[in-house]
């Protein structure tokens, strides 16, 4: 059973950072991934890697980062992406592109900084670049 207007193998992508914010994001990602019989894309954006070495640790460190999050999701299908791409901005949209995905889902960093590296400017440069409509969520108080 679809929703009307839904694609029901519609793809949603969540940029996590280090934040409180990102578990919002997923959860309200998968609330509408589990209406329209879609499924989410985890993605987190790492620094460049000087050495192979840090390259393999930062994906693994972050891909277990992910799996960990992705694990706290029910009933909705959830691939995990590290990008290695420095750029916050750059690395989301790279993944939006490779993947396909419907939309974008995230979480407003706060302006004390607890939230992660998703401020302002990075929400309104995703907007700008981004292939995709983004759904930017704001932490409640």
């Amino acid at each position: 059973m679809t929703t009307e207007g839904t694609n029901p193998r519609s793809k949603i992508l969540v940029p996590v950072d280090e934040g409180d914010g990102s578990f919002l994001a997923i959860t309200s990602a998968a609330d509408a991934a589990r209406v329209g019989g879609g499924s989410l894309i985890l993605v987190t954006v790492a620094p460049l890697p000087e050495t192979s070495e840090q390259r393999d640790e930062a994906i693994e460190v972050n891909q277990r980062r992910l799996e960990q999050l992705a694990h706290r999701v029910r009933d909705v299908p959830v691939e995990t992406r590290v990008s290695l791409a420095g750029d916050p901005v750059r690395g989301i949209v790279e993944v939006a592109r490779d993947e396909g995905v419907e939309r974008i889902v995230m979480a407003h960093g706060s302006d004390d900084g607890l939230l992660g590296f998703f401020d302002s400017s990075i929400a309104a440069e995703l907007h700008e670049q981004a292939p995709v409509p983004v759904t930017v969520l704001q932490p409640s108080d």
